[in-house]
């Protein structure tokens, strides 16, 4: 096996040192020389890769720092979390940046100069990624062409533009991670993926969004060098998440960071179900029963005809989903932010190209818009609450729905007869009011 570069073993021994809870995490990554890199990046199957000549110019404090920023995306679970969005790899890795970077920053972890940060993008820190990602994508105006994901470059928001320009342009550090700069290279159509990794910048490889960059070596299943399973990688962080807990515990608890205790409490939390399984569950099967609810038709006429009589034939209805999502004042941006990295795993559970309608609401109907991506959604308001509006908004679109999903945190009047159509509700927040008997509530 060939020895790691004394830069990098110093850089991994200074971050055990001042963050000894990260070790299992550190230690788990399998690391791959890759001469040319010019930089260091990590995969969606931790492995680090990095370029020995390129290390050597690095300051010790930044190759700690980069360390550690790669590690959270490995341990907050960006990968997974960009995949349930179907999100742009490209403003996904800008705003995954963005929430690890406000909070080592904050903590003093030094970081090279050209890093993203929420100021960079021109929103407020402590936020999340799913929040920087909506604010990053909410001006774009993807082409549509059948349902196709296909997305042009123009396409893309002033925000984005902004923010890619400012990590592509920031100036070299000793002809290091940024000596092969530039304007990022987009590859295979919709995936945009880059040729050069720029770590903490918005290059930092699949394990910032699950897409396979370029320049990484193939899968371990695919015959590429060892990773981590995604079984071991989920014993490795809540490995971590103990170690941070216990850190916390002890007398030396102010030496823990408040984002790394939160994020320890949210990976320890008791999880007896899986609300995303079961929300998606809850939806295939209103979207079933649809479908299943087969009957006689004209539109078709049956091939088996009697003289001159015309028979009809059985048909399957495609089911028509909507959603209503609450925007009021109510509803904090982590919850919206849960609400919309939902809609990809609607999209998917319901097994449609076709689409479904989006309605943002509070008092009344905000915006309205029909969306075959999560990219596309707009979300307003920030008023009062009243579901009972959205729903008699969603039953009034042509074709009328058949199944509605409503995203509110439960604070709201409702309808007092069920609608004609069945009702899903993603609950969110502990201890909301529970909606009537007639939906099926998956708590969030």
């Amino acid at each position: 096996m060939q020895a790691l570069p004394e830069e990098l073993q110093a850089a991994r021994l200074r971050v055990v040192a001042g963050h000894p809870y990260l070790a299992a995490a550190l230690y788990a990554l399998q690391t791959v020389a890759l001469p040319g890199l010019g930089t260091l990046a990590v995969d969606q199957h931790w492995r680090l890769y990095y370029d020995a000549a390129a290390m050597a110019e690095w300051s010790a404090a930044e190759l700690a720092g980069v360390l550690i920023h790669e590690v959270s995306h490995l341990l907050r679970g960006h990968a997974r979390r960009g995949e349930e969005m179907q999100a742009d790899p490209n403003r996904w890795n800008l705003a995954a940046d963005a929430e690890i970077n406000d909070d080592l920053l904050a903590e003093r972890v030094a970081l090279p100069d050209w890093v993203v940060t929420p100021a960079k993008l021109g929103q407020p820190d402590g936020r999340l990624a799913e929040e920087y990602y909506a604010a990053l994508a909410g001006d774009a105006s993807p082409q549509q062409q059948g349902g196709a994901d296909d997305e042009q470059e123009g396409d893309a928001s002033a925000t984005a533009r902004t923010a890619s320009s400012t990590t592509a342009s920031a100036p070299s550090r000793k002809g290091g991670a940024s000596s092969k700069g530039g304007s990022p290279v987009r590859k295979g159509g919709a995936s945009g993926l880059h040729d050069t990794p720029r770590p903490a910048a918005g290059r930092c490889g699949s394990a910032a969004h699950g897409h396979p960059e370029p320049w990484e070596l193939p899968s371990p299943a695919e015959g590429g060098p060892p990773g981590v399973t995604d079984t071991e990688a989920e014993l490795v962080r809540r490995q971590v998440a103990e170690a941070v807990r216990n850190a916390a515990s002890s007398t030396s608890r102010g030496s823990v960071p408040a984002h790394w205790r939160r994020w320890a409490e949210e990976v320890l939390r008791p999880a007896p179900v899986d609300w995303r399984r079961e929300l998606a569950a809850a939806i295939r099967r209103a979207a079933a029963q649809v479908a299943g609810a087969t009957d006689y038709s004209y539109r078709r006429p049956s091939r088996h005809q009697s003289g001159d009589i015309i028979l009809p034939t059985l048909s399957a209805p495609v089911p028509e989903v909507a959603v209503v999502v609450d925007t009021s004042g109510s509803v904090a941006d982590t919850m919206l932010g849960q609400a919309l990295a939902q809609v990809g795993c609607i999209l998917r559970a319901c097994g449609m190209d076709r689409g479904v309608t989006i309605l943002a609401v509070d008092a009344e109907v905000a915006t309205c818009q029909r969306v075959y991506r999560p990219t596309q959604i707009k979300v307003a308001g920030g008023g009062g609450t009243d579901m009972r509006v959205g729903i008699q908004a969603a039953m009034a679109l042509r074709p009328r729905p058949d199944v509605v999903v409503v995203f509110t945190d439960g604070y709201t009047p409702w309808p007092e007869q069920p609608p004609a159509a069945r009702v899903v509700v993603g609950l969110l927040g502990a201890g909301a009011p529970t909606p009537p008997s007639w939906a099926r509530v998956v708590r969030i």
